[in-house]
């Protein structure tokens, strides 16, 4: 009975999605692929509510993946090997929307990205482009934000990103102005969620206070980093950059390849 009750609730789901209109957000799996000019990946969100697991085999190193949780704004990094995790605050690596001069422009064209038809829309800063996103309302993101926020590297307590939370979109493909990096939708899976997956398991224990060898929790945020093999890649873009084109580039790194130090 409890299985044809979760058949009947995707069923709906999808159903809902099909018409343009979900009740409730998008609880499931979302697998993407990334292109850019230092090679092509692969990346998986696992989406709850309000929570996004995210692994990659070519992005990440061996063993490693990311839990972002947007009710406490935190980025959790997780090491299978050694069962440990660092984290840090969102607020160190979602930059954009602060201040005065952004905007959020939807152009009126429209595309079919993983089987949904979706806008496009432009983040600009002072009249200028930094990002281009194409999304949809019909997998109810207003109450997902976090998903469009972390896609973008907008910040949620911004203007910006109050923004992205009322115009409900569920990012499908977005692209940088700079560093020549976009990330397409290549399918979109409702489903049931384990939502242990979604968090720091008991078992790990948090590197920083391993690596200092003292008992008690820790007030430090661990630094998220960027892999070395990315950021060398990609550093020479930010030659001749502004300062908001170069913390755009920043969160695209840092957001692509955490590093286990």
């Amino acid at each position: 009975m409890n299985r044809i009750i979760r058949v009947l609730g995707l069923l709906v789901l999808v159903c809902s999605a099909a018409q343009g209109w979900a009740a409730d957000p998008f609880i499931g799996t979302v697998n993407f692929h990334v292109s850019s000019k230092a090679g092509n990946a692969d990346v998986t969100w696992l989406v709850g509510v309000n929570r996004i697991r995210v692994e990659s085999p070519q992005l990440f190193p061996k063993g490693t993946s990311a839990i972002v949780d947007g009710a406490n704004q935190t980025i959790f990094t997780l090491h299978s090997g050694d069962k440990s995790y660092s984290e840090e605050s969102m607020a160190a690596t979602q930059l954009l929307g602060t201040g005065d001069g952004w905007t959020l422009k939807k152009t009126g064209r429209t595309e079919k990205i993983a089987g949904f038809l979706a806008d496009e829309w432009l983040i600009q800063y002072s009249g200028k482009t930094l990002e281009t996103l194409w999304g949809t309302p019909a997998l109810g993101a207003g109450s997902q934000s976090l998903l469009a926020d972390w896609a973008t590297g907008v910040s949620s307590t911004s203007p910006m990103g109050q923004s992205l939370k009322q115009a409900n979109i569920f990012p499908l493909r977005w692209s940088a102005s700079v560093g020549a990096l976009q990330f397409e939708a290549v399918s979109v899976t409702p489903s049931v969620v384990d939502e242990a997956a979604l968090k720091v398991p008991k078992a790990y224990k948090n590197a920083l206070l391993a690596a200092s060898g003292k008992p008690g929790k820790s007030s430090a945020k661990q630094p998220f980093q960027v892999g070395a093999d990315a950021r060398a890649k990609m550093e020479v873009a930010l030659d001749n950059l502004d300062p908001m084109e170069k913390a755009q580039l920043e969160h695209w790194l840092a957001a692509a390849a955490p590093k286990h130090q």
